[in-house]
């Protein structure tokens, strides 16, 4: 069966119109999808797989999205979590849950077709690192507005997508399988997965209850340094890690300081001062 009405991207200017959900408020379901040819393996974690699949429109016409599958050995929880996160965002800068398939877990999300900021860390000018910046930041501010905190901001959960009709690239923040929402203060359970993007207050922790949103903020300055200079700045923000020592002891006079605010935007360097 094919899906009940057209799929596309969110973004007008792309020649797109998604209804992530449908006129009583439930997420669309893709369960009988017509899927097209064999789905193509574009990324495979520990908690999910994501191909590339083509489904059927009523018209016949053909389009690409990205179909995220989370693994069967994990509690269906965080499948339901996640789903719940996103089916309630709606920003430019977010990628969009378009359908899903409760019973095999899978999630359709637009396609980002031209990769993560990993691919291109370390090969980015200043001024097009400075525009992934600000879209990335109104993207995190736009979640900390709706009190959701994601918790897992680095260049690996951060895609890029081109725009047939500007030529241009444009973030997509992806991965809500850590995000919480939280309570007006910003206060949420978090799990720490990535210790390279891990703020100091909570580095020898695994999981805590506290404020998210700071959080965030450090990943994102986190990420930007690692997006400009294709190195993080440290492993770990912690007092036994000696490459943060030196950044925490010595201070803005340390050449440690001036080298890394030299090689990366101030910003990111303030956003992790």
């Amino acid at each position: 069966m094919d899906v009940d009405s057209p799929i596309s991207t969110d973004t007008p200017t792309d020649g797109v119109h998604t209804r992530s959900k449908t006129q009583n408020g439930r997420v669309r379901d893709f369960k009988d999808a017509s899927i097209q040819g064999s789905p193509d393996t574009i990324g495979n974690g520990g908690f999910a797989k994501v191909t590339v699949v083509t489904m059927k429109n009523p018209d016949g016409s053909l389009v690409d999205v990205a179909r995220k599958q989370t693994s069967m050995l994990e509690p269906r929880e965080l499948f339901d979590h996640e789903v719940s996160i996103l089916s309630k965002l709606k920003h430019k800068n977010i990628v969009r849950l378009l359908g899903v398939d409760t019973t095999m877990r899978y999630m359709f999300l637009e396609l980002c077709d031209q990769g993560d900021l990993l691919k291109i860390a370390g090969k980015t000018s200043w001024r097009r690192t400075r525009s992934i910046a600000f879209e990335l930041a109104s993207g995190i501010s736009y979640l900390h507005r709706n009190l959701v905190a994601h918790l897992d901001i680095k260049v690996e959960n951060v895609l890029l997508k081109l725009s047939p009709t500007t030529g241009c690239k444009h973030v997509k923040i992806c991965d809500f399988n850590s995000s919480k929402k939280t309570t007006p203060e910003g206060v949420a359970e978090i799990d720490i997965f990535t210790p390279e993007g891990t703020a100091p207050e909570y580095s020898s922790l695994r999981i805590v209850t506290g404020k998210c949103f700071p959080h965030d903020v450090w990943g994102f300055g986190i990420t930007i340094f690692k997006l400009f200079t294709g190195v993080y700045p440290w492993s770990l923000a912690s007092s036994g890690n000696q490459d943060y020592r030196k950044w925490k002891h010595l201070g803005h006079n340390s050449v440690l300081y001036k080298d890394m605010n030299r090689k990366c935007p101030a910003f990111a360097c303030k956003s992790i001062n």
